[in-house]
């Protein structure tokens, strides 16, 4: 009975998408604005920070410009110099064993970039209570898979896939090393097992595996057998994230999990973060088709607790229990076919953003901005 009154609630606030000339109009703009944006905040050396700063510092999150570069992909031809320029910052900053703070190959630090008029003075790994820092080493490499693959998907830039195969190969060696029986630890020295990691873990090595066959296997010896092996530990994830983090009878996944397999934190749908977002993580990864059954459910379930027109219960209105915009969830609602709430998203995010792009707006934000559009233009009427 829940479940099926899940889904009837679902589907009356979706709607089907009939992208018209005039939605399209508006959302192309809109589109081409975040594009515009996040260009105009890369530095001279590639790095894509999160928000924009003449003087002073900078954070680049790898893992946010990730993001926004795969939102930079979806704009337009114009903007492929500027992941590649992106990537080769990323690669030139990958760290050794020596350097990585657990002895881990090929990690990256978030850095601090001091600026002034623009121009970079210096760089550095930004500091959290005087400890070099990555917030994990699984979804930042997994990320940056998932930009190289729609790097040569989107450009066919298949030269500069293997030029780099030997940091790609490294950069897959991070996911192998905090596998821990088929899910991945956030980092050696965190070893906790997080839904939306493993799901960003999953749609990493999906797209690295489509990258092997599309620009690397017939090329170089030994691409063959990673490839394969990539393959086999993305469907791996996706039996174990069944297995043993779905909870049939309440219809849910847990948020993480401890080492001997027990919950790491206490699911509550009152939870915004990371219960409750992370239950859609496993639908914009491709874990969960949008069109499943579990995908309809947990996408109903999270609007019946967020999408009620409520203070701090209004995602479509941009009214959460958190400071962020979450446009994630927009993009998962554009996977949904959820054309109201989408549009209601959408309509007030351009809002803000023309009011100002001040912090708490950051660069991820634009990226599944433009990406949530991307997924709406392609639908058909």
């Amino acid at each position: 009975m829940w479940p099926a009154l899940i889904m009837l609630t679902a589907l009356a606030g979706a709607g089907c998408f009939t992208a018209g000339t005039e939605d399209g109009a508006v959302y192309a703009d809109l589109l081409d604005s975040e594009a515009r944006w996040l260009a105009a905040l890369q530095l001279p050396n590639g790095a894509i920070p999160m928000t924009a700063g003449e003087n002073g510092a900078v954070t680049v999150n790898p893992y946010f410009a990730d993001l926004a570069a795969l939102g930079l992909l979806e704009a337009g031809a114009e903007y492929f110099p500027a992941v590649k320029s992106y990537a080769e910052w990323h690669f030139s900053h990958l760290n050794t064993a020596q350097t990585d703070r657990s002895g881990l190959d090929a990690t990256i630090y978030d850095y601090s970039v001091y600026l002034t008029e623009g121009r970079i003075d210096r760089e550095e790994p930004a500091l959290i209570d005087g400890k070099k820092h990555y917030d994990s080493a699984d979804s930042y490499a997994a990320t940056f898979l998932s930009v190289l693959s729609a790097y040569h998907e989107k450009s066919g830039d298949a030269a500069y896939i293997r030029s780099r195969y030997a940091e790609i190969k490294r950069i897959i060696g991070v996911i192998f090393a905090v596998l821990r029986d088929g899910l991945t630890i956030a980092a050696p020295d965190y070893p906790v097992k997080y839904l939306y990691d493993n799901a960003e873990v999953y749609r990493g090595l999906d797209d690295a595996a489509r990258l092997f066959e599309n620009a690397l296997t017939e090329t170089i010896p030994g691409a063959a057998e990673l490839g394969e092996r990539l393959k086999t530990a993305r469907d791996t994830i996706k039996l174990k994230l069944e297995r043993e983090m779905y909870r049939a009878g309440e219809a849910y996944y847990e948020p993480a999990l401890a080492l001997d397999g027990s919950p790491a934190l206490t699911f509550c749908w009152d939870n915004f973060y990371p219960s409750a977002v992370a239950q859609l993580s496993l639908i914009s990864s491709g874990v969960l088709p949008p069109e499943s059954r579990r995908a309809e459910q947990l996408y109903a379930a999270f609007n019946l607790y967020y999408a009620a027109g409520q203070p701090e219960r209004d995602w479509p209105g941009m009214d959460i229990p958190d400071p962020f915009y979450w446009a994630a969830i927009a993009r998962t609602a554009a996977l949904m076919g959820d054309t109201a709430r989408l549009r209601t998203y959408l309509d007030n995010y351009r809002r803000l953003t023309a009011e100002g792009r001040d912090y708490p707006l950051y660069c991820a934000e634009a990226g599944h901005v433009i990406r949530a559009i991307a997924v709406f233009r392609r639908r058909k009427p």
